[in-house]
């Protein structure tokens, strides 16, 4: 990481700011399990490539949790979102489009999307 690199404490702020931004509520358990598979997913980018053998149980473990319920987490706090036309405001951060309105991303995209936003912020 760079010199300007976010401290956990920015990155975390950043992350809750653009999920809230998103739709997605602190109060659902996907909001959590997000936040940790980016931060999981900007420590070890081939994570993304294996959500449900490497990011998801990493993901689980730290929540005492299953991976399972992991991924049903993200997708219902996705579906939540979504419901409420509210993912679409992703593309203000990234100051273009990336998801239409009608376009609703998997788990594995949305945390893809959510890395690639905070790697522009590192």
């Amino acid at each position: 990481m760079s010199d300007n690199a976010f401290t956990p404490d920015t990155l975390n702020e950043k992350l809750s700011a653009v999920l809230i931004n998103s739709g997605i509520q602190p109060r659902l358990k996907g909001f959590d399990f997000l936040k940790d598979s980016v931060r999981f997913a900007l420590a070890k980018p081939d994570s993304l490539h294996s959500l449900t053998k490497t990011l998801y149980p990493s993901v689980a473990v730290k929540h005492s949790s299953n991976s399972r319920a992991v991924e049903r987490a993200v997708r219902h706090a996705i579906e939540v979102a979504w419901a409420q036309g509210k993912l679409s405001n992703l593309n203000r951060f990234f100051g273009f489009t990336v998801l239409e309105k009608d376009e609703k991303p998997t788990g594995g995209e949305y945390i893809g999307l959510l890395t690639e936003l905070m790697k522009n912020y590192l």
